[in-house]
């Protein structure tokens, strides 16, 4: 899997409680290490680049489609909010590579205590998209952050981060429903604010109670100064912090 560290299917967890819960990161990350061993480095760039020029394609290309004829989400409306995430993620993997370079020149050093301060620069690596769309490999992060030079205590947290990535792929993968019910079946009961929950109706023109909260988180108007900032910093830079 070139998108995880390890193969979720290939990974088992015992029963019970083994330096942690079940589903909980340190269980997990000793059962990858002692059942797969330490994560493969990837490929160089130039293996990569001779690989890909010695195939051919193939003799007559199937049928498809233009892009213009797809199904395809669009973007509409006066605010075109993707022209930020455009512009500070352009797509590419010299883009990611760019984004990993400055991040461990200006912002490893300090993810250990910096982490959580949402007011400083490099204070996160940016690179959670690269790793969603696959311009950068976990693999490659990995392995540069092992090879880093620091110690092993100001990189601990970090060096972590992609064993909890693949932790959320493996619970996902346990337990398939959870993208629509919550594992913990006692969150099942919480009650949301719907539009039946609202004294307004269509008759008074009023925007009813669900739509005007999401509205307001939306665009960043809660009143809930970090809450409200991250939302704006989405907005305008494409990215929350």
């Amino acid at each position: 899997q070139s998108s995880l560290l390890y193969d979720p299917e290939d990974i088992s967890l015992s029963k019970g409680f083994n330096g942690g819960h079940w589903g909980t990161l340190m269980p997990f990350l000793k059962a990858c290490r002692k059942q797969m061993g330490e994560p493969h480095r990837p490929t160089t760039l130039s293996q990569t680049s001779s690989m890909l020029s010695s195939i051919r394609g193939p003799e007559k290309w199937p049928s498809s489609i233009p892009i213009d004829e797809l199904d395809m989400g669009l973007v509409s409306g006066a605010h075109k909010w993707d022209v930020p995430i455009l512009h500070r993620f352009p797509m590419s993997e010299t883009s990611a590579r760019n984004n990993l370079a400055s991040f461990f020149s200006k912002g490893l050093h300090r993810y250990e205590k910096d982490r959580s301060r949402a007011d400083l620069e490099h204070a996160t690596s940016l690179l959670s998209t690269h790793l969603r769309i696959g311009t950068l490999s976990p693999h490659t992060l990995y392995h540069t952050t092992s090879d880093s030079v620091l110690t092993y205590e100001q990189k601990k947290t970090f060096s972590r981060r992609l064993y909890w990535r693949d932790l959320a792929y493996f619970q996902l993968h346990s337990f398939p429903k959870m993208r629509n019910y919550s594992i913990r079946s006692h969150y099942q009961s919480v009650e949301w604010v719907t539009s039946s929950s609202s004294s307004s109706t269509p008759t008074t023109g009023k925007q009813d109670e669900a739509t005007r909260r999401f509205d307001a988180w939306r665009w960043g108007k809660t009143s809930y100064p970090l809450l409200d900032a991250g939302m704006r910093q989405l907005y305008t830079e494409g990215f929350m912090t």
